[in-house]
């Protein structure tokens, strides 16, 4: 037999709820590294408490070694640990009358192998699902229960299992999609959707209204671009992201579209015009987008982002250059050529570009023209400086909101559901 303390500190010990018994003894003997659990003949009347080694297996079958077909095990060895509480109807109260504090096996150290142990408790269960309400991984929650409530057995699974739990009850039979539509209408969001013929979604755009307050106020600027991985299904995210006055970054929008067609964008932009109506609107050389902007704001200017400009002309020139000073006074020339002061300087300098590489490399020349400056308005100097833009030439700013709105979004097999939620979040933390 395991020595253990004596049963003097609980015997005598009242309760006025049965719950609270039950949560008493669970918690006094787990700091003690002992599982107990309620006996299966407890009732209304008394609770017996067992350890969870206690009782014997029983064999109606009769069952040998040899008759058996299955090597099984049992962990029943009959310990004789028990604690008895008794409800008076005279004083409304539970008494512990009976206790064995005693054992017929060690007590391990190690209860991670031991399901009962790993069950999270009613405490514990909130916090997990406040901390999944609040973004907060799988990972971050089971460090914080073991470091402050000391929970040192709880795994993953366990967390996950409460999350899935959370879940169906949020759902309450509905699907996926029939309680985003209920929590996007419901809250504070300027939404809109597309169906397909067979019923299925095929885009979302949604706005918060504090978004759209700050996008109506600062109107001037937008940057628009899509990024990828962040749903199962595989719909691209369009972001749209606008400054401010003090040069931050807020979300002006949102949208999942099926594809990147001309279609699509001409619907999300639609659905961002009950938002506002963009004076400047930067993009990489999407032409899709590009031509839905042509299309649904026409008085709007749309700027190409010169990083990304200049990173695809070094990619081509690169090929077709066998040095690297070949390839540096090219790109110095183009650069000279982007960065035209005037009309009649763009002029000059293009007649000096084409002069010194035409005969030589007429295939750069030819990439050049036929692929950007055919957008020379939207990418030379001389043309975008003749309206204000507030110094935004390219998209890296919307690339690193990108950056951390995947970081809130976490794995990439979430349903739109969760992604909604998740960026509800963000958006409640940014505003």
């Amino acid at each position: 037999m395991s020595p253990q303390p004596s049963s003097a500190s609980i015997i005598n010990r009242t309760f006025i709820e049965r719950g609270a018994l039950i949560s008493f003894i669970k918690d006094h003997f787990r700091a003690q590294n002992i599982i107990v659990v309620v006996d299966k003949h407890s009732d209304n009347r008394k609770v017996t408490f067992k350890c969870y080694y206690g009782g014997k297996y029983r064999n109606p079958l009769g069952l040998t070694d040899d008759t058996r077909k299955r090597q099984t095990g049992t962990r029943l060895m009959d310990c004789p640990f028990f604690i008895r509480a008794n409800f008076s109807k005279k004083t409304g109260q539970w008494t512990i009358k009976k206790a064995a504090i005693v054992h017929n096996h060690p007590i391990s150290d190690n209860l991670g192998g031991i399901s009962t142990a790993r069950r999270l408790t009613d405490t514990e269960k909130t916090i997990v699902r406040d901390m999944a309400n609040a973004g907060t991984g799988a990972a971050s929650t089971l460090a914080y229960l073991r470091e402050k409530i000391r929970n040192q057995w709880t795994t993953r699974k366990e967390i996950h299992n409460e999350k899935v739990v959370a879940r169906a009850e949020f759902l309450d039979g509905r699907s996926p999609i029939q309680a985003l539509y209920d929590e996007i209408s419901t809250g504070d969001f300027i939404f809109n959707s597309k169906v397909n013929s067979n019923g299925s979604i095929s885009g979302l755009f949604f706005c918060h209204q504090k978004s759209a307050d700050l996008a109506r106020r600062f109107n001037v600027v937008f940057v628009m671009d899509c990024t990828y991985k962040t749903n199962r299904f595989g719909m691209p995210l369009l972001n749209i992201v606008g400054i401010t006055a003090t040069n931050s970054t807020f979300n002006a929008g949102f949208a999942f579209i099926c594809n990147e067609i001309e279609a699509m964008y001409v619907w999300a932009l639609q659905s961002f015009e009950f938002v506002t109506k963009p004076s400047v609107i930067v993009t990489d050389r999407e032409l899709a987008l590009m031509s839905a902007i042509a299309i649904v704001f026409p008085s709007t200017k749309n700027l190409l982002c010169i990083w990304h400009v200049n990173k695809n002309i070094l990619a081509y020139a690169t090929t077709k250059f066998a040095s690297t000073d070949d390839t540096n006074a090219y790109m110095d020339d183009w650069n000279q050529l982007l960065y035209s002061s005037s009309e009649l300087d763009f002029e000059a300098n293009w007649a000096t570009f084409q002069m010194k590489w035409r005969p030589s490399h007429d295939a750069l020349v030819q990439y050049v023209y036929e692929t950007w400056l055919i957008h020379k308005d939207k990418i030379v100097r001389y043309w975008i400086g003749l309206f204000p833009h507030f110094g935004m030439t390219s998209t890296s700013r919307i690339e690193g909101n990108h950056y951390v709105v995947k970081r809130v979004l976490g794995i990439v097999n979430n349903d739109l559901l969760t992604v909604f939620k998740k960026i509800r979040l963000l958006l409640d933390t940014d505003n």
